[in-house]
């Protein structure tokens, strides 16, 4: 046992660093805003290689965006295709998907992320990300994360909440709640179940490797 902990700490610790590598000696080369109008829409989607995501809920009816481009190595190259990133937005009946433009054909290419995103804390949320950390916070409907490598908070409201489903694959997995905690941790198959909820938003996390820590209050 002590010997698949200690295995565990090497691997998550090499995921780690894989996931800060693009942050080292990193240089900030380009910043930039988008505003959409998220009236008569009930799903966001956000669809990110690799970034580091803060994803707040408010009150408002509108979603906004800041992201910040980070080189790391060939920034040469790297700050001329960063000017070529821009935020698109697609709409599928009531939901809006987010995704970086550019990146499918040349990867990050040593470039990192920052995004901040603001949305109406009614919407469902649906987020997919490569490697890197996610903190979502003050949503109150459906969240759904699919998650690669990285680490990934959630906090809500208890009372909004119906149940939790976690499936961690290599790492650390939290549910904290009103008068309890539920973790486990391992090499594989580290999964979480909550359904003590009296609210209606379903919770579904799916990290493969990483930690993952669930905050009810």
């Amino acid at each position: 046992m002590r010997r698949e902990i200690t295995v565990m700490k090497h691997l998550i610790g090499a995921a780690v660093i894989l996931c800060l590598a693009t942050s080292v000696s990193a240089r900030e080369v380009r910043s930039f805003s988008r505003d959409f109008d998220a009236k008569g829409l009930d799903q966001l989607r956000l669809d990110i290689a690799v970034g580091v995501l803060e994803i707040e809920g408010t009150s408002g009816d509108r979603i906004e965006v800041e992201v910040q481009i980070e080189c790391n190595f060939w920034k040469s190259k790297c700050r001329d295709l960063a000017e070529a990133i821009d935020l698109v937005a697609s709409t599928f009946g009531d939901e809006i998907a987010l995704e970086l433009d550019g990146l499918k054909k040349w990867r990050s290419l040593g470039m990192s992320f920052e995004i901040q995103v603001k949305a109406p804390a009614r919407m469902e949320l649906d987020v997919e990300l490569g490697v890197g950390s996610i903190d979502i916070q003050g949503f109150e409907n459906d969240i759904t994360v699919d998650q690669g490598i990285g680490e990934l908070k959630v906090t809500m409201a208890e009372s909004r909440v119906d149940f939790v489903d976690i499936d961690a694959g290599l790492g650390e997995a939290n549910i904290r709640f009103t008068g309890g905690h539920l973790a486990a941790s391992g090499i594989f198959d580290n999964d979480l179940r909550w359904s003590e909820g009296k609210g209606a938003a379903r919770v579904r996390l799916d990290l493969g490797i990483g930690e993952v820590d669930l905050r009810l209050r």
